[in-house]
């Protein structure tokens, strides 16, 4: 029995885990359907292992045990390439319609998985070890279909999918075909589960990795991962708040320098004790509080307020404003014209916490329709 290659590549799987729980995530849609894509082929290794085991060990245990051994690992490969299908859509179908593709594809999934466990496997154990049969056959015929699915979805959306992600899906797909040719006419040669995970890693270094989304000096997220997440919740078209903690607006307007980067450390701590909380570095001196609760992002000001009470410096050049409006803004862009428009307003004043309620949205968007009709 040889499970060198199942084992290398369950080492590679547990690390890229160990990364991704390592990390607190965005809680990104994208996230979740990778997260399906890694777990499906991690338990389709440990499958390929226990199958081995199970064909070694078959003068003791019942062959139709085996045989059901067996053909769950086969099931699960079938299970991962569905996963890398439904990775591919995640960019080309808004989530809602994604969804329900994925609620499509999953029931179309469980009846090719009642069909494949209904045909017969055989067992050939010699001097090497692998299955055959309707059922291999049937497996094999799956993965082409999905294969091809994800190359056409691929060409047909490739202007709305992440090139850098096009690009690792290609790779990716292109080994996993290798792999299926060389194990389909070597069969003693189990490749397959490896070449998945390759796969998942090709996909965790170009694209998932979470450390692409993390500050490097403050350990929070930055400003791309705040763009890629308010993406997302304007998409949904969900409730929530937003907090802009701006150390620069006066610091810069009367030339001071301010030790900005010594107040972050504490303000953190204080934002990541509330765990609805995803506080992010924009790209300017701001730090920008994200929750679905507007009342927590009140609680976190006003504990932030009371560390600092003292430091005139930080009393001095810094403002928090709050809006529990999100979801009235379609765009990055727009939400943070306002949230600057309310401070400026506020401008002069010692800090406090500004709130951007409803009068003040519709006074910004009088604002901005006039500017409209003016240009």
């Amino acid at each position: 029995m040889n499970i060198t290659v199942q084992t290398c590549g369950l080492a590679v799987l547990a690390l890229l885990l160990f990364f991704l729980q390592s990390h607190r995530a965005l809680g990104l849609y994208r996230e979740k359907i990778f997260r399906i894509i890694i777990y499906t082929i991690t338990l389709s290794l440990i499958l390929d292992v226990l199958s081995l085991v199970a064909i070694e060990l078959l003068g003791v245990l019942p062959q139709p045990f085996v045989e059901f051994v067996c053909k769950l690992y086969l099931d699960m490969l079938m299970w991962g390439v569905w996963a890398a299908l439904l990775y591919v859509l995640c960019d080309a179908l808004p989530e809602l319609v994604h969804r329900r593709v994925l609620r499509n594809l999953a029931i179309a999934n469980v009846v090719a998985s009642i069909i494949f466990f209904a045909l017969p496997i055989y067992i050939y154990d010699a001097e090497v070890v692998y299955t055959y049969g309707p059922s291999t056959l049937f497996v094999y015929a799956c993965a082409v279909v999905y294969i091809t699915s994800i190359t056409v979805c691929a060409i047909v959306y490739r202007k709305r999918i992440n090139k850098r992600r096009f690009a690792a899906i290609g790779v990716w797909m292109t080994i996993w075909c290798c792999a299926m040719a060389l194990q389909f006419f070597n069969q003693g040669l189990l490749v397959v589960g490896f070449a998945s995970a390759l796969g998942v890693l090709i996909l965790f270094v170009v694209m998932e990795n979470p450390e692409a989304n993390i500050d490097k000096r403050l350990g929070c997220f930055n400003a791309y991962a705040l763009s890629e997440y308010l993406a997302a919740l304007f998409e949904r078209d969900e409730p929530f708040s937003v907090l802009e903690l701006s150390l620069e607006s006066r610091n810069i307007i009367e030339g001071k320098v301010v030790p900005v980067a010594s107040y972050y450390p504490s303000v953190l701590k204080i934002a990541l004790k509330h765990h609805d909380v995803r506080v992010f570095k924009n790209v300017n001196l701001s730090l920008v509080l994200v929750s679905s609760s507007e009342e927590t992002l009140r609680t976190v000001a006003q504990e932030i307020l009371e560390t600092f009470r003292d430091d005139e410096l930080f009393m001095s050049y810094t403002d928090f404003v709050l809006t529990g409006q999100g979801q009235a803004f379609s765009t990055m862009m727009d939400l943070f014209n306002f949230l600057f428009y309310v401070r400026s307003g506020a401008s002069g004043t010692r800090a406090g916490l500004i709130e951007a309620d409803e009068e003040a949205l519709a006074r910004y968007r009088e604002k901005y329709l006039v500017e409209q009709e003016i240009a």
